[in-house]
């Protein structure tokens, strides 16, 4: 008798459940219920949960700019920058001496920037060139006299409106960022500008703003987990094949929701299409799947490490590199290269840095 009651329990609960699916499909929508996959998952904080990641306008991005012509900028301009770049004080850029985060950051980053666009030029790997979170353009004029000038350049920041600045990271002020800016000949004619929280971008209105997929998209706005999470979708939708993400803080102690939000971004999307492959400089680089192995053999190889090492008993260590292993040097199943903490020697990249732009 028990066990007829309990089958007839079963039953019943069967039957109430499948009655409040019915009501659900009936009151909702008309169409049947999108498959959950990779595409469809929600972006946290961007875009509703029934619209895809990465909506139609991404695909119809043109995968490179039509045609190839001169930088933008003034050589002459562009090499005073790099040249001013010997003192960090120059064109009063930012120094970071706290936290343990060296006096050369901006210079050894702008490097690093060139570095990569060297080895994107020479594999024909061109697109928009942008930063989310600016402030006062210390990492952006790296990038942008990385430029050519069919390749459009995109800048997001809250800027003067830092009540959506809710975790402090950064205060950017428009009118500075401008000023900045016009040293270079760069002036608002020549830039894309949003100026609001990148979790009121969307992937789509992105990919509509900016008609280009990125070759260089710097992810430095809000350092929560949640943001940084959500502002990787931006690489994921409009990154170009080879292109790269560089996320900044990922090492930084006092920073650590953004390492919190790539690991769970990548955990949560193990079939991204994104994979890391460089962390310098307190910067994780991320590339496409389709150029990750290219760009740590790059890395491995570049004689730079050697060259303008000031740390000993090497600059860099990877699988296979330096007595690095796979097991060790891993992030969301690629192998990365790692090259933080370590100091170089400022005048020898200085002579790479004009060479890699004047070949630009």
């Amino acid at each position: 008798m028990m066990e007829g009651m309990r089958s007839q329990s079963v039953l019943l609960t069967l039957v109430a459940l499948s009655a409040c699916f019915m009501i659900w499909v009936l009151t909702t929508s008309s169409s049947p219920p999108a498959v959950v996959s990779f595409s469809s998952i929600d972006c946290s904080l961007k875009i509703p949960s029934s619209a895809p990641l990465c909506p139609a306008a991404c695909s119809l991005l043109e995968p490179r700019p039509a045609s190839f012509t001169a930088n933008r900028l003034d050589l002459s301009l562009r090499q005073r920058f790099v040249d001013g770049m010997l003192d960090v004080n120059a064109m009063g850029l930012a120094t970071f001496t706290n936290a343990g985060v060296s006096a050369t950051w901006v210079p050894m980053n702008g490097f690093i920037v060139a570095m990569l666009s060297h080895y994107q030029r020479l594999w024909g790997i061109s697109g928009a060139a942008g930063e989310i979170g600016v402030h006062w353009a210390d990492y952006f004029i790296p990038i942008a006299i990385t430029a050519r000038q069919d390749e459009l350049l995109w800048v997001l920041d809250v800027f003067e409106q830092q009540e959506k600045n809710v975790d402090r990271s950064g205060q950017g002020d428009y009118n500075i960022f401008m000023s900045r800016c016009s040293t270079l000949s760069l002036h608002e004619g020549n830039l894309l500008v949003s100026k609001m929280a990148s979790t009121e971008m969307t992937t789509g209105r992105l990919c509509v703003l900016v008609p280009q997929r990125f070759r260089f998209l710097s992810i430095d706005g809000g350092h929560s987990r949640g943001t940084v999470y959500s502002d990787l979708a931006f690489a994921e939708c409009q990154l170009a094949d080879g292109g790269i993400a560089a996320v900044d803080d990922y090492s930084h102690a006092y920073w650590p929701g953004v390492h919190e939000g790539v690991v769970s971004y990548f955990n949560d999307h193990p079939d991204s299409r994104l994979a890391p492959f460089l962390l310098a400089n307190n910067k994780l680089y991320i590339t496409t799947k389709t150029h990750h192995l290219r760009w740590l053999h790059a890395m491995t190889h570049e004689e730079f490490w050697d060259t303008g090492c000031l740390s000993r008993p090497f600059c860099i260590e990877a699988p296979g590199k330096n007595g690095g292993n796979f097991a060790k040097f891993q992030l969301a199943g690629s192998g990365i290269a790692v090259a933080e903490h370590r100091h170089f020697n400022l005048t020898v990249a200085h002579q790479k840095w004009s060479a890699w732009l004047d070949a630009i």
